[in-house]
């Protein structure tokens, strides 16, 4: 599938708690800069610029932080479809089902975290093409995981199975989120699971009907929400009056967890979530000396 039509949906926010005191509530994780001319969110803006316009999603107090790194990167072209702004903190699930909200239902989408560092991007992106060939032919998700390279608690799990087709995407039996130190080191000794790296490709389609299957009154919320947005120009500010009502709800648990048709692409480069101090100094030793770039 063409890049420029596959639509990124970039997740820019959180709680900035993991790396205290240099992240705080006013400066989560995407708006650190990791030795570079660039915070997280722009490296990822940069990284996404081969693809449709993205949808970003913030709080809205992050506005104003959104608005300068889009300013800082005039030189790139990069233009957002749409900025979707939350009044609370709800977690991926929403946060994404908001970003569809703004979306067609027959669009492609690959949800990007702001807040990882990624190298081998060419890589990156022919996995994600070959992905939205997937999805579009066969509906479900696919999701990009990378070898792990031990049996950490800190990520979720991805099964590789067999091979579909011709491809580099493969069939996914089973995905866990962050499990016991029993289960990580059975799925690292097995050598078919992958650590998953938060990037996944879907349908808008099948996003907003698997967030239905949750409880149906979730997604009668989320739809009230943002048809009631305070919108101008591109910002869609979500009514919280019916956004509050739905409940926090991480994407990998709520959905894809419990989804029937996955499937997993192994990235052939290094990624990390950055989320606590050793693998953040680590990270930047690593840059210091070039082992890994933007």
């Amino acid at each position: 599938m063409q890049l420029e039509n596959i639509y990124p949906i970039i997740l820019a926010g959180g709680r900035g708690k993991r790396l205290r005191p240099m992240t705080s509530y006013r400066k989560p994780k995407p708006f650190v800069t990791l030795r570079s001319n660039y915070n997280l969110l722009q490296e990822t803006l940069i990284r996404a610029s081969g693809l449709a316009p993205p949808t970003i999603v913030c709080q809205q107090m992050y506005i104003p932080k959104v608005e300068f790194s889009l300013r800082s990167l005039a030189r790139y072209d990069i233009f957002p479809r749409a900025i979707v702004a939350e009044p609370y903190v709800r977690s991926t699930a929403p946060a994404i089902g908001a970003a569809c909200l703004s979306l067609a239902p027959y669009m492609t989408f690959v949800v990007l975290p702001s807040d990882h560092i990624m190298d081998n991007e060419g890589a990156l992106m022919k996995a994600i093409s070959e992905a939205g060939d997937i999805v579009n032919e066969h509906g479900g998700f696919v999701s990009i995981g990378v070898k792990p390279r031990g049996a950490s608690r800190r990520f979720g799990y991805l099964h590789k199975g067999a091979r579909v087709d011709d491809t580099q995407i493969y069939h996914s039996e089973h995905f866990m989120e962050k499990p016991s130190s029993e289960y990580a080191g059975q799925f690292v000794k097995s050598g078919e699971y992958l650590w998953n790296t938060g990037i996944f490709v879907g349908r808008v389609l099948d996003y907003l009907s698997a967030f239905q299957a949750i409880e149906r009154e979730y997604l009668y919320f989320l739809r009230k929400s943002f048809e009631n947005s305070r919108n101008f120009e591109i910002y869609y500010e979500l009514k919280r009056d019916y956004y509050h009502k739905i409940p926090t709800m991480s994407v990998d648990r709520a959905i894809l967890e419990q989804c029937t048709q996955r499937y997993a692409a192994e990235h052939d480069g290094y990624w990390d979530d950055a989320g606590t101090w050793p693998s953040y100094l680590k990270l930047y030793l690593m840059r210091l000396l070039g082992i890994i770039k933007r």
